[in-house]
Order: structure tokens, then sequence, then C-alpha cells
């Protein structure tokens, strides 16, 4: 028992007695009137002592009572909210109405719960929504392609080309199919499940070397300039966010444009990795959504992409406790600048 409702008890207590002492006095008064005055005052002590009891009893439930109701009215809107939630209706919300402390903060974490469970519902329905919609053009392309293939006379170059076609589509749902298992597999994950160390910065010299011949087809010039870090983390995650990074960089910016790689790691120990280019850039309410699951800024850059690639790289950024922050100006360029804090690697998460 708290000691809220303790000294509540002891105040119903002391008031029933105080009302009975009165009441009871008065009802004294009442009953012995016109008695001689020292009778009335042998009967009405008697009196006192039988009819104080019933009165602070019957005071002490009444004020139960109303105290119950306050306790009970509550409790039968928690259940009845909780019969809405358990039907689906996660728009529910308690009004507080009593001034007990725990029940008003019952009150709220039922609120504070509720309103996860729309959150979650409603991430949920996007992402149904949007994985339809990801899933259906290329199928919608393959089937047509396919049904194409099957007239005999088709010459052997188009039939080359929409073979072309229908593997390309085909990828691209590969693709998108290994990316959503692999955010789920993120969105589960804590902690770093295997951190070692390793040199940072020849891991992104491997990265480079890996989209050299993107680079190459388009005429790009690229400037590395690492200082030699010695990190503790995921490396195979890692790998994929300088990955994604590198090819978003290439995919927009135009043929001739230059792209620069940057690390330092500064006094306070933190990494600080730059990836900037001159390409197209963004708007600022292309910007704020990169980060966002599915979101596609402009797809004219071609149409491998799905929208998760940045989702995963901020995952992946901040199960190693660290942060990425991006700046762009339309037709100037991005700038993708990612912290990763030395002192937590491989334990601090988010």
């Amino acid at each position: 028992m708290s000691s809220q409702l303790i000294s509540l008890v002891v105040m119903i207590a002391l008031i029933s007695s105080m009302l009975a002492l009165v009441i009871s006095d008065q009802l004294v008064k009442l009953i012995f009137i016109g008695f001689p005055e020292e009778d009335m005052i042998i009967l009405g002590l008697a009196a006192k002592e039988i009819l104080s009891p019933f009165i602070v009893c019957l005071l002490s439930w009444i004020q139960i009572s109303l105290y119950s109701k306050s306790i009970t009215s509550p409790l039968n809107d928690l259940i009845q909210a909780t019969i809405r939630i358990s039907s689906g209706d996660f728009e529910t919300q308690i009004q507080s109405r009593t001034k007990i402390k725990e029940m008003n903060t019952l009150q709220n974490n039922f609120n504070i719960m509720a309103r996860e469970l729309r959150n979650t519902e409603t991430l949920k329905k996007d992402f149904v929504s949007n994985v339809s919609h990801e899933f259906k053009t290329p199928l919608a392309v393959i089937k047509g392609y396919a049904d194409l293939l099957c007239d005999e006379n088709l010459p052997v170059e188009e039939r080359m080309e929409y073979a072309h076609v229908i593997s390309e589509e085909a990828s691209r749902l590969s693709n998108l199919t290994s990316n959503m298992l692999k955010m789920s597999k993120l969105n589960s994950q804590e902690i770093l499940v295997s951190p070692k160390s390793f040199q940072l910065d020849e891991q992104i010299r491997r990265c480079v070397l890996l989209v050299m011949q993107k680079l190459n087809d388009k005429n790009m010039d690229i400037d590395i300039d690492l200082e030699p870090v010695t990190y503790t983390g995921d490396e195979d995650l890692l790998s994929q966010v300088w990955l994604n990074l590198l090819d978003n960089a290439i995919k927009y910016t135009n043929n001739g444009g230059k792209i620069n790689v940057e690390m330092l790691q500064k006094p306070n120990h933190d990494i600080v990795v730059t990836i900037s280019d001159n390409g197209i850039g963004m708007s600022e309410k292309t910007r704020c959504k990169i980060f966002e699951q599915f979101f596609q800024a402009d797809k004219s850059h071609g149409k491998d992409g799905n929208g998760l690639g940045l989702s995963i790289v901020s995952r992946i950024i901040r199960l190693h406790g660290g942060s990425i922050n991006v700046k762009s100006v339309e037709n100037e360029g991005s700038e993708f600048k990612i912290t990763l804090p030395v002192q937590t690697a491989g334990s601090k998460n988010n």
C-alpha cells in the first residue's frame, strides 16, 4: 500500500470520527430533549457510546464509496480502452480524470503505448504499400516482355533486347529483396555482433578501387585524402556504407565531374569521413527525406535504385554510435559527413 493511500485512509478515519462526535452529540440532544440536565448527561454519554461507532462506520462507508468510484471509473475507462486497442483501434487515448498519482501514471503510460502502436501500424502499412509498389513495376515489365518473346516471328535482335530487359528487371527485384532482408535484419539488431579492429583508411581505398570502373566510364576524377586510422567496428557493414555513398556520388554527378573523399581524426578521437561531389545536388525537401525507407528523389539516373540504400547506411552508422549528415545545393553538389566515435566503437548503438 502506497503512502498516499495510507494517508487517505487515516484522513477518512479522522474525519469520520470527528463528524460522528458532532452528529451523535446533536442526536442525543434531539432524542433526550426535555429530560433533566443531570439525566441528559448520563443518558447522552451512554447513547454516544452506542451511536458513535455506527455513525463512524456509516460515514466511512460513504467516503470510501466515493473514493472507490474515483478508482473504478478510470479503471473502467482503461478496460474499455484496452478492448478498443485489441480490436485494432490504435487511435484510442484515455483522458485523465483522477487525482491519484499511480492511476495517472498508468493512464499516461497506456497513452504512450497506444501512440507507439499507432506509429508501428502506420509504418507497417507504409512498408507494405511501398513494397507492393516497388514489386509491381518490374513484375509488369517482365510479364510484358515475356509475352512478347512468345512471338515466334520476333527478330533475333528484338528477342535479345527483350531478354536483356527481363534480366535487368529480375536483377532489380533481386536487389530489392536483398536490401529488404538486410534492412529488416539491421532494424532488429541492437548491438554489433562481431566488431574487430581494422585499418579504416585502407578499407575506404579498397571501396574506391571497386567503383573505379564506374568512375572511368563517366570520365570522373576522385581526390582521396585519408589519415591512417585503426578502427573497431563491423568491417563488412561499414564497407556497405562507403560503397553506397560512392555509388550515389557517381550516379548523381555528370560526366567529367569530381568526387572528394576525406577522413580525419579529431582531437576528441571522433573520426570524420566526408564524401562530396559537384553533381546535381538536391532540394531541401529531398535532403530532409533521403534517409527514409523507399524514398527516391530522382529515377532518371537509373532504375536500379529502390530507396533503401541510404536507409541502410543510416542504420549502420547508428549501430556504430555515429551520425551522418548531408549538405546539398541543387546543381552544385552534395556532401555526406559521417562521424564515428572511437571510444564507443563496437558497443554503442541507437
